[in-house]
């Protein structure tokens, strides 16, 4: 019985210590940053989608005219983050190729809308569906909308820069939860340089998420063999996400928008408000996939 006690004691001497030293190394552990915006109403925080990446700050004009020049007019840019050294290289006035980076962006005309559960998982087959169908048509609007782009690259290369959309290979959504829809696509570009043509392709995972109530994309952009990198950095990000902004709550109904009134494509009215909202979403969360190759700079 002694011997038993003087090894439990021992083995107590030993672990106290431990503990005592685990939590003060998690005590003095840095926070990852987190960065705040505002949809609507809503203040929403969004953490650092990975280890080795920061928010680009709004303080580098010509990096933010960048960043800016690619996303779509429909939706406005919340934050983007760039690896450490990339980051570091573009705040020098060092713009070069980046090919992994992370966007979040909310759409304009859903901003003052509230979604709840129950909405979003209605809005889920719809968006699905949309994506497959609009992926033609919106790839010739980012054709078109490439104008102000090309104009940035074009002084970010002091040289005449055009990248347009050649092809492209959307895929069905490969994760779903309550308050997340995940999908992933692969673009190729051409792009012309002084005359020179060359081709590159960006692969991009996105999630719609409802934060809040709020449509929130999350985007994980990178190069043609990254596509389970963007995945699996989307998942963490999402979940991180909607765990710092404690999402699991339901929210309120989903309320009715000027676009709810608009004829669809056909020229058929259409009476559901979340139907015609999801169309719309499916289209936003397109351009954002076409669009994202800002840091597809230089050869």
């Amino acid at each position: 019985m002694t011997i038993k006690r003087s090894l439990l004691g021992a083995r107590r001497a030993v672990l106290v210590p431990c503990l005592v030293l685990f939590a003060a190394l998690v005590a003095s552990a840095p926070a990852r940053a987190q960065v705040g915006a505002r949809i609507g109403e809503e203040a929403i925080t969004l953490p650092v989608p990975a280890p080795g990446y920061s928010p680009a700050p709004d303080s580098n004009a010509q990096l933010t005219a960048l960043l800016e020049s690619f996303v779509t007019p429909a939706n406005r840019r919340l934050a983007s983050f760039l690896a450490d050294g990339d980051l570091a290289d573009a705040m020098r006035g060092n713009l070069h190729q980046m090919p992994r980076h992370f966007e979040a962006q909310t759409m304009r005309s859903v901003e003052t809308q509230t979604v709840s559960t129950a909405d979003f998982r209605k809005l889920q087959p719809i968006i699905d569906r949309q994506l497959q169908q609009q992926t033609v048509a919106i790839r010739d609007e980012v054709n078109r909308s490439f104008g102000n782009a090309n104009a940035t690259l074009t002084e970010a290369n002091g040289a005449s820069t055009a990248i347009s959309v050649e092809s492209m290979e959307p895929m069905p959504v490969h994760e779903q939860s309550d308050h997340s829809l995940q999908v992933s696509m692969r673009t190729a570009y051409l792009r012309r340089i002084s005359g020179q043509v060359d081709r590159f392709t960006v692969v991009a995972s996105m999630g719609i998420v409802n934060v809040k109530g709020k449509v929130l994309f999350l985007y994980a952009y990178g190069g043609a063999d990254d596509l389970q990198w963007t995945r699996d950095h989307l998942r963490t990000w999402v979940a991180s996400t909607l765990a710092a902004n404690d999402s699991a709550s339901s929210g309120s109904t989903l309320t009715s928008s000027p676009v709810a009134n608009r004829a669809t494509a056909s020229g058929e009215s259409d009476a559901n408000p979340g139907r015609l909202l999801g169309k719309v979403i499916a289209g936003v969360l397109l351009l954002g996939l076409f669009a994202g190759i800002v840091v597809m700079i230089r050869r």
